[in-house]
């Protein structure tokens, strides 16, 4: 299918999502009470005040702003809304009631038909999903949203791209001319790593979301991973340049707390001293272990002491040094 129009766009994103063939023209909308009445949908007009403001991005008090069409004394079709803050929408100086549409338009760049026309594809998407909402529609109205990361510091929805290595392991990113930047690095199954870095986490620069932080490793990682993919393409414009990572070189390891009788009289006879309950200890991550092999050994912070500390095996109460790891990790 050659998309041309929007209606292309909706067509082919119909026949992808849902598995249903839309006529080739677009049909028009029709009220249910009466054919020559504006369509109404109170669930779309909920849905649209529950996004941002397209002009501000602000989250607070949105309503649904109508900018269709309409006869005297009659509000226009209710999927011709966008959303908007009370002042963009009524009370403000240059609110879309006060100056017009058109004005409005002109005022702060925006093309509200290709607004609308993209609130109605995501609408479409987000019905045919929630069909699978488990959940009190009261309570969770939508079980898929946009999210903040969506829209850049100006609150304006913009293009972002996805790299995937399994399921919830993922990062969002923002390409730009001769660089990306990450803007959602996942964390998932990287919790357990413990790696001692003290910087700044990680916020994107050019985000309406400035409370979601990253740690700064995990964002390194990823921009590794994204530089390894795109050298692969030969692609000068969006390929990065691959640095050294400083964490490379670290071995694996677990925080864990003590938490178990067995592991505590274990631990106890190697440190009485810090084998108290709910104590922090190291924990190796191995490549390959023999069955039911758990080395601990006493938590530090200082990295070049976890390959030359004793580790114990829990069930045995052996003492394993770093001369012997390749017995219990190959």
């Amino acid at each position: 299918m050659s998309i041309r129009s929007n209606h292309d766009l909706r067509r082919w994103l119909a026949k992808e999502v849902m598995g249903k063939d839309l006529p080739r023209k677009p049909l028009k909308r029709e009220s249910v009470l009466h054919p020559n009445q504006p369509a109404r949908s109170v669930q779309y007009r909920a849905w649209i005040r529950s996004l941002p403001c397209a002009v501000c991005g602000t989250s607070f008090g949105v309503e649904a702003a109508h900018t269709g069409p309409h006869g005297v004394r009659q509000k226009a079709s209710d999927y011709s809304c966008i959303p908007l803050c009370h002042p963009h929408h009524r009370t403000g100086n240059d609110a879309l009631d006060k100056i017009g549409r058109l004005a409005f338009e002109q005022r702060f760049g925006l093309e509200i038909a290709a607004i609308i026309e993209t609130l109605q594809i995501q609408s479409a998407i987000c019905s045919k999903l929630n069909r699978l909402n488990p959940y009190d529609r009261t309570v969770v109205g939508q079980i898929l949203k946009v999210e903040d990361c969506n829209y850049d510091r100006a609150g304006v929805q913009r293009q972002l791209y996805g790299l995937a290595v399994s399921a919830k392991r993922y990062v969002v990113y923002a390409r730009h001319t001769s660089s990306l930047q990450i803007i959602k690095p996942s964390e998932h199954g990287l919790g357990i790593v413990y790696v001692p870095d003290k910087r700044e986490r990680y916020k994107p620069e050019d985000c309406k979301d400035r409370k979601t932080s990253y740690s700064l490793w995990i964002v390194e990682a990823w921009d590794r991973l994204l530089s390894d993919h795109f050298r692969r393409i030969n692609d000068p414009e969006s390929a990065l340049v691959a640095q050294e990572l400083w964490f490379e070189a670290l071995p694996a390891v677990m925080r864990i707390r003590i938490t178990t009788a067995n592991v505590m009289a274990t631990w106890r006879k190697r440190d009485p001293g810090s084998a108290k309950p709910y104590n922090f200890a190291l924990s190796p991550i191995l490549r390959q272990s023999t069955p039911n092999c758990t080395l601990i050994a006493p938590f530090s912070k200082h990295s070049e002491e976890w390959l030359t500390q004793e580790y114990t095996e829990i069930h045995t109460g052996e003492v394993v040094n770093k001369y012997q790891l390749h017995r219990v990790g190959r």
